[in-house]
């Protein structure tokens, strides 16, 4: 289901970045920025209902999703309503362009990231892609003039449960998942693949989700531009970026950057400390959660995350000042419908400076910045959902005794 869009075969929808972007490029000593296509729904599935977290569940049952009695979950029975769900999304966004939003997003988050790159789009996947594997390119974008082509496949475009919880309740979110491969011309083999992955910040109920058009189309500029940020920021960081920029002479702009971070992240030792009642949770090499156990963990947890002050990722900081704009830059493209970030003093945190921002999915945000003179960030996010004011003192002490009993450092190469 193409939900409505128009296609305009052989015609590229060229998105050029930025003004300052191309004055940039043009006085690189003649240098100029790499052609990279993006082929916008190369690949797309016909299902937009997705229940996910079900297997977590509690092992209640109900024989209505209003009537929770002995039978079946009330998960099995959402599961049951997705075909007629499915159907009733794709008429309500019927007619709804998603191109114009995908585009503009590509555009301006490696307008940002990766200025030597020059984005161009097309839903034309039959010209630049062979059907039968997807995975090899056709003569096209050689003849074209392009030197990369980003394949993109629309793993789920629709509305979802995030957890078991929202299954549980029948509350359905916009969102999107993406797999990509990025395809060097001159060899005609792919370099890299991934995937990036977004949900909303409101909810509704299965039923009145379904038929609101609104939710989805005003979400879609949101999802789009936090799945062009991961996919710009995973090209960066795995020195795909400077592969790019290699190609047309400019490596120098865009320098690798993956065997640094690999250094810091196995050089960093966490040492984080729960408050009683509260566990542990690992997302990554580079950040881990606080969160209470059970369900309350969906409300409040705290994030440890360390970012680093370094060229390569276009965050040459030296101070908490600085890094804060660079922090606040990332937060606005992600969360454009956040509130301002402000400073905040009611809290003992030594070290830190310490800001406040409500999110734009009814959290709320107290974010502590400390820099160390190894190029590390300490960035601890605590959130929570619900009113603030109310909860906030409550929760205070355990705030302040988690922070000063967690470190995170860097141990000596």
């Amino acid at each position: 289901m193409k939900f409505g869009r128009t296609r305009f075969t052989a015609t590229i929808a060229l998105t050029l970045l930025s003004f300052i972007a191309l004055e940039v490029a043009n006085s690189a000593d003649g240098a100029r920025q790499a052609r990279v296509l993006v082929v916008l729904h190369a690949l797309e599935r016909g299902e937009h209902i997705y229940i996910a977290g079900g297997s977590e569940a509690p092992e209640e049952g109900g024989r209505s999703l209003g009537n929770p009695l002995y039978g079946r979950t009330r998960t099995k029975l959402l599961y049951q309503r997705v075909p007629a769900l499915n159907q009733t999304f794709i008429r309500t966004i019927a007619g709804f362009d998603r191109d114009p939003g995908l585009s503009t997003a590509l555009t301006r988050v490696f307008g940002e990231r990766a200025p030597i790159v020059e984005i161009a789009t097309t839903t034309d996947g039959a010209r630049y892609l062979r059907r039968a594997t997807l995975d090899t390119l056709t003569e096209a974008a050689r003849e074209d003039g392009f030197d990369f082509v980003i394949a993109l496949f629309d793993d789920f475009v629709g509305l979802r449960t995030r957890d078991w919880a929202d299954a549980d309740q029948g509350l359905l979110t916009p969102g999107y998942s993406v797999g990509y491969a990025l395809h060097d011309v001159a060899s005609n083999r792919i370099l890299k693949r991934g995937r990036a992955h977004a949900d909303g910040f409101m909810r509704a109920p299965h039923d009145v989700a379904a038929a609101n058009r609104e939710l989805f189309v005003a979400t879609w500029p949101y999802l789009c531009a936090v799945n062009a940020t991961q996919i710009a920021d995973e090209l960066l960081r795995t020195d795909q970026l400077h592969i790019i920029a290699e190609r047309v002479g400019r490596g120098s702009e865009m320098p690798p950057v993956a065997a640094k971070l690999a250094d810091f992240e196995r050089r960093l030792h966490w040492k984080l400390k729960p408050a009683t009642g509260w566990r542990e949770r690992t997302v990554n090499g580079f950040s881990r959660i606080l969160e209470p156990r059970g369900d309350r963990s969906r409300d409040v947890q705290i994030r440890f995350a360390i970012d680093l002050m370094i060229p390569e990722l276009q965050q040459g900081a030296t101070s908490v000042e600085e890094y804060s704009r660079i922090y606040d830059r990332n937060r606005r493209l992600q969360l454009p419908l956040a509130g301002s970030l402000s400073r905040f003093a009611e809290v003992s945190a030594p070290g830190y400076e310490v800001f406040r921002f409500t999110g734009q999915g009814g959290d709320h945000n107290l974010v502590f910045l400390q820099a160390t003179p190894d190029a590390v960030v300490r960035v601890v996010t605590f959130s929570i959902v619900g009113d603030f004011d109310a909860q906030y003192p409550g929760m205070r002490p355990q705030i302040e005794s988690m922070l000063a009993g967690s470190s995170v450092t860097l141990k000596s190469p």
